[in-house]
């Protein structure tokens, strides 16, 4: 049977119980910290990108006891749905998407207006696809870029969401303390998600090297078995501070973070 999410249950109103992602006294009000000699090495491969605090930060190690690995990668305010996509790293910020330039420290706010999204809560790829919730409702993009409006078409009903991510074939969201798995998708498919195990207060949520991840309570955490009776199979993987959107940056071979027409090299660490 479908378990439909409540529309009256509000995320924010849920508490972290004993059986929560976050583990007791992880939760402070601060940024990850920066790491700038870090930085060449954080983006020269595949890795976790998040924004907390009106900045973008690179994860550098990942695991139980790598603590607040972060590395400051620019400026990113009022973000609330992050991606990466054809290339290119877009946010979902003040109404609009935007699209990333350079990444790094010294890099500021180098973003470029790429169309309209309001009130984005999350945001995902799946499929080549670029999708959006936003208004309990789950939206596909269209064209992006300067002067394309709001080019979003209705996929389906997505209640209380907090964080979407592709994974393993199929694209997940976290509502009201649980983790769900899309099925059909489509303008009249309504509100087919099946519960896949338990996720408290999660704020982001992302896939990494076959593995997803998740933000709760000023935590990293990875997601172990999924499925209806997997429970809360959550393993500690390090500090996440004040997370509001994670993604990957892009893999090696894309044009992302360099100028049109070049390259980045992960060997090398330069645009060519």
């Amino acid at each position: 049977m479908m378990l439909k999410f409540s529309r009256r249950v509000s995320l924010l109103a849920l508490t972290l119980s004993a059986g929560a992602l976050a583990q007791t006294g992880c939760v402070e009000e601060s940024a990850p910290v920066e790491q700038v000699s870090s930085v060449a090495q954080a983006l020269s491969s595949q890795t976790l990108l998040a924004v907390a605090n009106g900045a973008l930060w690179a994860r550098g190690a990942i695991g139980p006891t790598t603590g607040n690995d972060w590395v400051y990668s620019g400026d990113a305010n009022g973000v609330t749905g992050m991606a990466s996509y054809n290339g290119y790293l877009y946010v979902a910020s003040g109404g609009s998407l935007w699209r990333r330039g350079a990444l790094g420290p010294g890099t500021g706010n180098d973003w470029t207006e790429a169309g309209d999204a309001f009130g984005v809560q999350a945001m995902a790829v799946f499929n080549n696809t670029l999708y959006a919730v936003f208004a309990d409702r789950l939206y596909s993009r269209g064209a992006i870029g300067p002067g394309t409006g709001n080019t979003w078409s209705y996929q389906g009903d997505a209640y209380g969401v907090t964080a979407m991510a592709a994974y393993a074939g199929g694209l997940y969201v976290t509502s009201n303390g649980g983790l769900y798995r899309r099925g059909q998708l489509g303008p009249y498919s309504g509100n087919d998600w099946s519960r896949q195990g338990d996720a408290n207060g999660v704020t982001a949520m992302m896939t990494l090297n076959n593995a997803l991840y998740a933000v709760s309570g000023g935590g990293l955490y990875k997601r172990g078995a999924i499925g209806p009776s997997s429970g809360n199979d959550w393993s500690y993987q390090g500090e996440a501070h004040g997370i509001t959107a994670m993604s990957t940056n892009v893999p090696n071979g894309s044009s992302w973070p360099c100028t049109p027409g070049q390259v980045f090299s992960a060997s090398t660490f330069i645009c060519q």
